[in-house]
């Protein structure tokens, strides 16, 4: 099995989390390779975790990532996304950090364009979960509101909420088929 682990953004705690996933999944056999970009990599969060993930994995830092705003840079997420699946065609990709990016392909996929070929499986690390709060004013809470529903529509095959605000209010709220 063939597993992308997609990651370009470098705050945070991205490269602990692949540095604890990258091991576990090539120990169940499956070729990893990591996609990040080139300056994650050069970050030194990448780098204090690079041995451990390339021991396991190939890692690629083709992406690029400009200081642009949060809706731009989940667009050339997406851009660089779409480029590693046609690159490396994984059976399972991994998105450790997939705040903006899941909105920009779940706008994509409601207006018709299709994400991928049939049979990958998508899994997405869920952070930020503005919908899941009571925001003054109508603006911030129409913008959750779109949030929740671009996030839905992308239809990853499993959802990882770090905010546990966020897993209850899609549990409470939200219809699963």
């Amino acid at each position: 099995m063939r597993v992308l682990v997609f990651e370009l953004g470098s705050g945070g705690h991205r490269f602990t989390y692949l540095r604890h996933i990258v091991p576990v999944v090539a120990d169940l056999g499956c070729h990893v390779v990591v996609q990040t970009s080139q300056q994650a990599a050069a970050s030194s969060e990448f780098q204090g975790n690079r041995q451990a993930m390339a021991e396991h994995a190939e890692i690629d830092t083709s992406g690029e990532l400009s200081e642009a705003g949060f809706s731009a840079r989940g667009r050339q997420k997406v851009f660089y996304l779409r480029k590693a699946v046609a690159k490396y065609r994984p059976d399972h990709v991994y998105l450790p950090s997939a705040d903006g990016m899941i909105q920009i392909l779940g706008i994509q996929q409601a207006f018709g364009r299709a994400a991928w070929r049939r049979g990958i499986e998508f899994e997405a690390g869920i952070h930020g979960c503005r919908f899941a709060y009571r925001e003054d004013g109508w603006r911030s809470r129409v913008s959750g509101w779109i949030s929740l529903k671009a996030m839905l529509q992308a239809k990853m095959t499993r959802l990882h909420f770090v905010d546990i605000n966020g897993f209850e209010h899609v549990r409470r709220h939200v219809r699963v088929a």
